[in-house]
């Protein structure tokens, strides 16, 4: 039904099952081309990975502080996406074939997944005319305020008291006098005098004796807050371990691990449905025999001939 590669553009073709070939084999077949740049355009044919898609679509422009060269995350959030990204595309196009019995070849491009990502910064640019150019921002978020990360007595903490939060946060912190004050009665107000608001925001939350209990204030009063967790504090808490957000398997080789759990929650198909990935090659019988009807003598030239692996090879 569905073929999908991530080679990059071009590479299929020359192996003799681009999508024209494929079609003659099965007409409605879907194909799913996975890339960095895309099957198409000027930067079609240049090799890539993740972080080199995001470095093209201005993402990682706007990572870091403003006076420093952009930083990247140290996680596959290209990779990823793209991927789920195809995932929705393979869907639909199945649903198409449904209703119109064609098949369709996709081009799903890490490009066009980070590109998609901007929330206001494209939108910024072009509606001005180039007149305000977004810029990264370090830890504060540069057009609502205060929102950002705001150091705490042992820890950063997620504040987001900007608009209609602003009054929340002010009488959280016990100083409503500040909803008047000139220079913080409007987000634009706000944004202009960062450097003396943080201060008094972050001179609060270290009043408390941890973030917990700013947090708990703070959400008291309705004010949109959490705290920064680590990597380490995310695998035991709770709410991630009752939510099946992190997951605990018994890998093959590697024994107990935790990993993410599926984001997908549904009353359908149970959370936790028990999945192993298999080890390379581990299945080469079963398809050879029961879908190829090849026979043992013939699974054994293959194996001899070093067409086929599994385990450790």
């Amino acid at each position: 039904d569905v073929v999908v590669e991530n080679f990059k553009p071009g590479v299929i073709n020359e192996m003799g099952l681009g999508y024209d070939i494929l079609q003659e084999i099965k007409p409605d077949i879907i194909l799913c081309s996975i890339s960095a740049l895309g099957q198409t355009g000027p930067l079609a044919d240049k090799p890539g990975y993740d972080f080199i898609a995001q470095g093209y679509s201005g993402i990682t422009s706007m990572i870091g502080e403003a006076d420093e060269p952009p930083y990247i995350p140290l996680m596959g959030i290209g990779d990823v996406s793209t991927g789920v990204t195809a995932a929705f595309g393979i869907a639909a196009a199945l649903l198409n074939r449904a209703r119109t019995g064609k098949g369709q070849h996709l081009d799903i491009a890490l490009l066009d997944c980070y590109y998609h990502y901007h929330e206001f910064n494209v939108h910024q640019y072009t509606a001005t005319k180039g007149k305000q150019v977004p810029m990264r921002s370090g830890r504060h978020i540069s057009y609502v305020c205060p929102a950002g990360v705001y150091r705490g007595t042992d820890g950063d903490v997620m504040v987001m008291g900007f608009l209609h939060h602003w009054p929340d946060l002010c009488a959280a912190m016990g100083q409503p006098e500040l909803t008047e004050d000139s220079r913080f009665k409007t987000d634009s107000d706000r944004y202009a005098h960062l450097e003396e608001l943080v201060p008094i925001i972050e001179t609060w939350l270290q009043s408390f004796p941890d973030v917990a209990s700013a947090v708990a204030k703070m959400e008291s009063h309705g004010v949109p807050c959490g705290p920064i967790l680590s990597v380490g504090e995310t695998v035991e808490h709770p709410h991630f371990v009752q939510r099946g957000t992190i997951r605990t398997i018994e890998d093959p080789i590697a024994g107990e691990v935790k990993i993410p759990g599926m984001p997908v929650k549904t009353s359908g198909y149970p959370a936790d449905p028990g999945y192993v990935a298999p080890t390379l090659g581990e299945h080469n019988g079963e398809v050879l025999h029961e879908l190829l009807g090849k026979s043992d003598n013939e699974l054994a030239d293959l194996v001899a001939a070093g067409v086929l692996v599994s385990g450790d090879a």
